[in-house]
Parts: structure tokens; sequence; C-alpha cells
């Protein structure tokens, strides 16, 4: 059986964050978190890690997960937001010139 790093959301790490408190509903990052717990079968991940005797846990998946989803969708937000401004500005301008 694969082991893992423990990844609970109810346990301080480095900094005094409990993840728990800091993932809110209606937030991405809960609905990202929601989605990875309730409907990614994660166990496929599990076949590769062949660290049940020896080797040292490693970091759970559905937690990289969640890292790389969320960084990911914030990236793409800061890169969508200048082109939404601009349209944004463009069509503030049009209808004001009509006015």
């Amino acid at each position: 059986m694969a082991r893992y790093k423990d990844s609970s959301f109810s346990q301080s790490k480095f900094i005094p964050v409990v993840l728990s408190q800091q993932i809110t509903p209606g937030t991405f990052e809960y609905a990202v978190s929601l989605l990875i717990e309730d409907h990614i079968d994660m166990s496929v991940f599990d076949q590769r890690y062949r660290n049940d005797d020896a080797g040292r846990p490693a970091y759970d998946p559905a937690m990289l997960l969640r890292v790389i989803l969320s960084a990911y969708a914030r990236e793409q937000g800061k890169s969508c937001m200048p082109r939404i401004n601009r349209y944004a500005d463009a069509s503030t301008a049009a209808r004001d010139h009509r006015r």
C-alpha cells in the first residue's frame, strides 16, 4: 500500500495555518477541493508509489492536484484580466460615445 505524508486539513503546518479554516465554502479553492475529494478517483496514484517498506512518504497526490489547479486558475485569471479590462473599457467608451 502506498504511503503518503499526512495532509490532514485540521493539522497545523509550518506556519500556524489550519487549511480547513482557510479553504472556505463559496471559494474556487473550496470547489476544487470538493471536486477532488468527492468526484476524482485518486487511487490510480497508489500503484505508482512503491514505498510501503522503504523510502520516504510521498506527498498526497490529491493535495498536489489542489495546489496545481488553484495556481493554474489564478494564473489564467491574471492573463485574462488585461483583455477583459480592454474590452470593458472599449464597450464603456462606445456606450458613452452613443449618448
